[in-house]
């Protein structure tokens, strides 16, 4: 947390000391430890920075604020970054060693057994994939359920914002004395307060679904991840050796985070109510007014309703898309290096006995690199080689 105080040029001498260290003393008893403090003049900083004056910019304050917090970005982005890219190149890591010691292994079953070997291994792929499309109907029902949640709140939402409005526009209404003039003052009475109460409803319900998507998601993450560690072990114990095999994370990346884009509530366009004709009775506009805000406001608040629900939906529908390209293509590199190590070893199979030996030598330095840079990766995951990666 980085912690601003703003407008310290309204203040000087003792007094801006003072609130300085009001300031200082209340986030800290809240918070519940020290923390920095970076008093500025946002303004101050602005007008320096027109006319091109260096001193009077870091008077403002503004610099020292601005370089702590790049530098904290860089250092914990970078460190972020690194931390992923190493999981992510442990994951692959794994993979093709996982695909070398198959290829290995394969190399000294006698042909028989190999085929063997192989055939039960596309059952162990084809059961693992069945699984996967289990998991992709599981999601489907777990998103389809949270959709049924948002049209609930918002059935909530409608009523009871309706009834609101049409309470405030009505008490607005029976103390107006020129309508023609009140028309237009209710009009924007009653925009400004539904588009305060959806910007309200929309980040609860942002958060509320936001919790829920990530809940329900990190157990179909770990339903994938125990997949394909049990395709991976299946398939070592069908050749007899031991293979890798590395937990997923639980939290996701991202790009399968359910999205936290800002709608932006749509211009409420014409007017709620209707023209009142300057040759009507009062009494008859009036009238004529209330029976129409009962109408309108209804629709009004409906319309925006449905477009929140648009909106949400199609959030949630293209984090699930996301989450499940990203489980898919995760068992499939799976799959596929441990298929890729039995066609190698066909092929090998059929190469001269002295690149046979060649290739076993190959084998051997291809996994000596290999854990080598686990050990490298593994490092850097672990956040004591960032700076050594950085730099």
């Amino acid at each position: 947390m980085f912690y601003v105080l703003n407008r310290v040029d309204y203040l000087s001498g003792l007094d801006r000391e003072e609130a300085i260290e009001f300031t200082h003393g209340v986030i800290a008893d809240a918070v519940g430890h020290d923390m920095v403090l970076y008093p500025i003049s946002a303004r101050r900083a602005l007008l320096a920075k027109l006319v091109g004056d260096e001193n009077e910019l870091e008077a403002s304050g503004l610099p020292a604020f601005e370089r702590d917090f790049r530098a904290f970005l860089l250092r914990e982005k970078g460190r972020t970054i690194v931390q992923s890219v190493a999981g992510r190149a442990l994951r692959l890591a794994d993979d093709e060693r996982n695909s070398l010691d198959v290829q290995e292994r394969g190399l000294g079953l006698p042909q028989q057994e190999l085929d063997e070997a192989r055939r039960r291994m596309e059952e162990v792929f084809a059961k693992a994939r069945r699984a996967q499309r289990d998991t992709h109907a599981l999601l489907k029902q777990e998103t389809d359920a949270l959709v049924s949640d948002l049209e609930a709140d918002l059935a909530v939402l409608r009523s009871e914002e309706a009834e609101r409005l049409l309470v405030v526009a009505e008490e607005y209404l029976s103390t107006a004395e020129d309508l023609r003039s009140a028309a237009e003052d209710l009009d924007e009475l009653v925009k400004n307060r539904l588009r305060t109460v959806i910007n309200l409803w929309r980040r609860e319900e942002e958060r509320k679904l936001g919790e829920a998507f990530r809940d329900a998601t990190a157990r179909f993450v770990e339903e994938a991840d125990r997949t394909e560690r049990e395709t991976v072990r299946l398939c070592g114990e069908i050749l007899g050796i031991e293979l890798a095999s590395r937990a997923a994370p639980v939290d996701l990346s991202s790009e399968t985070r359910f999205s936290y884009d800002l709608l932006q509530v749509p211009t409420i366009l014409g007017s709620i109510l209707p023209d009142v004709r300057r040759f009507l009775p009062t009494g008859t506009a009036r009238r004529l007014i209330e029976r129409d805000i009962r109408r309108r406001i209804p629709e009004l608040v409906d319309k925006h309703s449905g477009r929140l629900r648009w909106d949400f939906v199609q959030r949630l529908e293209r984090s699930r898309r996301e989450l499940q390209l990203a489980l898919d293509e995760r068992l499939d590199a799976t799959i596929e290096g441990l298929r890729a190590g039995i066609e190698r070893s066909e092929k090998d199979r059929q190469r001269s006995a002295e690149d046979a030996l060649r290739g076993e030598d190959d084998v051997r330095t291809e996994r000596l690199r290999l854990d080598r840079l686990r050990r490298a990766f593994q490092t850097s995951l672990s956040g004591s080689g960032f700076e050594e990666v950085r730099t």
